[in-house]
């Protein structure tokens, strides 16, 4: 939920565009931020559990991400609980993560065909025989209750060496698959033998739907290593002295991306988008507080109609992340030049404005569908207007290796060590910094006649010229591509991408720069900062010395 200080920041804000300019009523926002709360985007109640460096416990953003391209092998763990049984058949999973309109295919969709997931639903039948896409209600039985799991934090106390947690039912369940002898082959590097790609379902319901720390779960991305590393004499952990599971085989698991069962009720199927949220930290990327329905890495897990069912598309700044876009470098002018910009939906076209000296950059990408599924074809989403997303990006605190990265602070101003300003924002047409706070509407975009973004509006961070002016120059065409002017008198010359490092594919790119600046490091650990960068490739996006890995299991 936003703040005081970021709700009367939203009123403070000057429009810099007149044209098609909507004011909305207060008590729309007012109940939007209480259906919101009562949904459970209440992370910011205050009984809650903070387990360390972040407020509430929120969630990792992994260290290093697992594969963004290419064909994937996805292993989909069925898992319930004596006191809480499964419902729904394997293959009604195995359909709402490969069928139509699934989880698959909105990562097929988003990476243009980069990434395709495929892959199995395993569960266990009550004779503790594997199976995979079964017809029938088969999950595998876990040996302790969804009490004990949840811990009294809904999944989340992390204590070290303590099974009483998410990390707990991963590995009980990997346990439990190995000791029935089920084959890991299929699904791991036939070089390492490392198992990368498992989502694990737990039959409970989400914590942010009935508030229940004793009896529900909460979803997330996390690693067996910050709970399992260096737990001798317990007989009944199977893991190496680094905490990664380690079967009979010899293959390894590590990483896994941790979902609930059940979303509104204890019998249907969870809404979609939180799960495909999730698999967005596996990948490496943060949560994008204040950015609102305009990625799913936002608000946009749950979509534009609340429920779930319609996550958001990934944004200009995901998808650049991802290695998915390499955007169109815009050169230093002194007059506008046109560029025709495709849906971002289905085509891969971005521009990109560098600025010099400066580790600022902006993204512009043409917003046709807001949401995977098109809830606003549907006519569920009237307040999207489809048009142009200029995303403003902060390269000093918004990359990874940032120290607001490793917290999943990047764009939380609530945090217990805030960034000064968003890392990732998006510059509203009518710039009445609304969004945090609304979500979306009608003036988010530009669009043909919404005015120029230019001045005031294209400001840096420090309050100098961008030296950027934009315009919208056509409504969308029959395909809805759209043309767009640009002015950048502070671009480089050169027409390259610039100072910001634009990521690159999963293990791949160059050796991440040495870290120099160690202030907000917990203490104890600001003297190990200094000097280590990430070879290529590793799962350690920082390699502080002695204690970081004590250090990195503070932040759920």
């Amino acid at each position: 939920l936003p703040s005081a200080a970021s709700l009367m920041s939203a009123l403070l804000c000057r429009p810099c565009a007149d044209a098609g300019r909507s004011w909305r009523p207060a008590l729309r926002t007012a109940l939007l931020l209480v259906w919101l709360s009562a949904l459970g985007a209440g992370l910011g109640a205050t009984d809650e559990p903070n387990y360390g460096y972040g407020p509430q416990g929120r969630r990792l953003s992994p260290w290093g991400p697992v594969a963004r391209t290419g064909d994937q092998r996805l292993l989909v763990i069925l898992t319930e609980f004596s006191d809480r049984a499964c419902t729904r058949s394997g293959a009604a999973w195995a359909q709402r993560f490969f069928g139509d309109g699934g989880f698959a295919e909105f990562y097929r969709q988003n990476s243009f065909g980069q990434l395709r997931y495929h892959g199995d639903v395993v569960g266990m039948t009550a004779g503790g025989v594997p199976v995979v896409n079964s017809s029938g209600v088969e999950c595998l039985r876990l040996p302790q209750t969804l009490e004990y799991y949840a811990g009294g934090q809904y999944g989340y106390d992390i204590t070290r060496c303590s099974r009483r947690n998410h990390g707990g039912i991963y590995h009980d369940a990997l346990a439990a698959l190995d000791a029935a002898g089920f084959d890991f082959a299929p699904y791991s590097d036939p070089a390492t033998k490392q198992v990368s790609n498992i989502v694990v379902i737990a039959s409970a319901q989400s914590y942010h739907i009935v508030q229940n720390k004793n009896a529900s779960l909460l979803s997330t991305a996390y690693e067996l290593r910050y709970i399992f590393s260096d737990c001798p004499g317990d007989t009944a952990l199977k893991v190496d002295s680094g905490g990664r599971f380690v079967s009979s085989q010899g293959f390894s698991a590590n990483a896994y991306t941790f979902c609930t069962g059940h979303t509104y009720d204890a019998e249907n199927l969870p809404a979609l988008g939180p799960c495909i949220h999730e698999q967005g930290h596996a990948l490496g990327n943060v949560d994008l507080y204040g950015v609102g329905q305009y990625s799913l890495m936002g608000v946009g897990a749950w979509g534009p109609v609340y429920k779930g069912d319609y996550p958001s598309h990934l944004g200009a700044f995901d998808k650049v992340l991802f290695g998915w876009v390499m955007p169109t470098a815009v050169r230093s002018s002194q007059v506008e030049t046109e560029f025709v910009l495709r849906p971002s939906h289905k085509h891969p076209d971005m521009l990109k404005l560098s600025i010099n000296n400066s580790e600022e950059y902006y993204l512009v990408e043409n917003r046709q569908e807001l949401a995977y599924r098109g809830p606003a074809a549907k006519g569920l989403v009237p307040d999207f207007c489809p048009g142009v997303l200029i995303w403003h990006v902060d390269g000093a605190i918004a990359r990874p290796n940032a120290k607001y990265w490793f917290g999943n602070s990047v764009n939380d101003l609530d945090h217990s060590s805030p960034p000064p300003h968003r890392g990732v924002t998006v510059r509203e047409a009518d710039a009445d910094g609304s969004l945090p706070q609304t979500s979306h509407e009608c003036d988010d975009t530009h669009r043909l006649g919404s005015g120029v973004f230019a001045g005031e509006c294209a400001r840096l961070w420090d309050g100098t010229d961008s030296g950027i002016t934009l315009r919208v120059l056509t409504a969308p065409d029959g395909d809805g591509a759209v043309r767009v002017a640009v002015r950048c008198t502070r671009c480089p010359d050169s027409g390259e991408l610039g100072s910001t490092t634009t990521a690159r594919p999963g293990g791949g790119g160059t050796t991440a720069p040495p870290i120099t600046d160690c202030s907000g490091i917990p203490e104890g650990l600001a003297d190990e900062c200094d000097g280590n960068s990430t070879p290529p490739g590793s799962r350690m996006a920082f390699d502080c010395a002695a204690g970081a890995e004590d250090w990195r299991a503070l932040w759920p």
